[in-house]
């Protein structure tokens, strides 16, 4: 959507816009679009409802998310990166662990380098990594295409059969009022 073709309608929504989160009243915005104080108040409730000014600062709010929020795409790439890397993928000569470039980034939840000198006065290098779990990758990734099938519905009656083995005439007489559904008085079920 281009800017709004009223001047005063586009400097209020971008006030508007800048705002948002600030508790600014909507009159402020409206003087600072170049509106009379005297009818600021009214206009602001006027142009809130606009529907050409609610759309446009819906506009600016969606360009200045786009850069912020990952989209579903890039969230699956980077949980695959997290299923596909194994710790392989970061040991150098097969033993020290190493951050490769380009490797999976992703995948890497921890990576600790200390240098410390012993006792002897030997320079020891210690290098640990942590990969992030891939079955919780997976399953992140199961959730967003709905690969798993829809649980019960809650209100289903599943037909279950119970065998209830009783040992005395009165724990008879209590199953049967339970399972007539009759409310047990709180001194009978001791």
């Amino acid at each position: 959507m281009p800017p709004l073709k009223n001047q005063r309608h586009e400097v209020y929504a971008q006030i508007v816009f800048e705002v948002q989160g600030t508790n600014t009243p909507g009159y402020e915005c409206a003087i600072r679009a170049g509106y009379a104080a005297k009818w600021a108040r009214s206009i602001a409730s006027r142009l809130s409802t606009n529907v050409n000014i609610r759309a446009r600062i819906d506009e600016l709010n969606a360009v200045a998310a786009a850069g912020r929020i990952a989209d579903k795409q890039e969230r699956m790439e980077h949980l695959t990166q997290i299923v596909r890397a194994k710790i392989e993928d970061y040991l150098d000569n097969g033993e020290t662990p190493t951050l490769k470039g380009g490797v999976y980034p992703h995948a890497v939840r921890k990576f600790i380098h200390r240098t410390y000198i012993t006792k002897k006065g030997d320079t020891v290098i210690e290098k640990t990594i942590e990969l992030k779990d891939s079955i919780e990758a997976v399953d992140k990734l199961n959730r967003m295409d709905n690969t798993y099938s829809d649980p019960l519905p809650i209100n289903q009656t599943n037909n279950f059969q119970f065998n209830i083995i009783v040992r005395s005439d009165q724990a008879r007489d209590i199953v049967s009022k339970i399972m007539s559904g009759e409310r047990l008085a709180d001194n009978a079920a001791h």
